[in-house]
């Protein structure tokens, strides 16, 4: 996940910027299934899947925020 924001961030336009950070939430998705089945194998527990899915949920809000900013400035090239 992050070495996709990074690349599209360098990729120099914040239309490449976007398809990263989707690509980024896309990532977290994954991450988010790998979290239920950790916890549905018994290989974490309840309280780790929590603290866990919190922090997926903490993330996915900083990305949203970041592509809604910057889908609404008029300098998407």
């Amino acid at each position: 996940m992050p070495a996709n924001i990074v690349e599209g961030y360098y990729r120099g336009t914040t239309k490449q910027y976007l398809n990263f950070l989707g690509i980024s939430k896309a990532s977290l998705a994954e991450v988010n299934y790998f979290l239920i089945l950790a916890n549905d194998l018994n290989y974490i527990d309840n309280e780790e899947f929590e603290k866990f899915e919190n922090q997926c949920n903490e993330i996915g809000k900083i990305l949203n925020a970041t592509i809604k900013t910057l889908r609404s400035k008029d300098t998407i090239k």
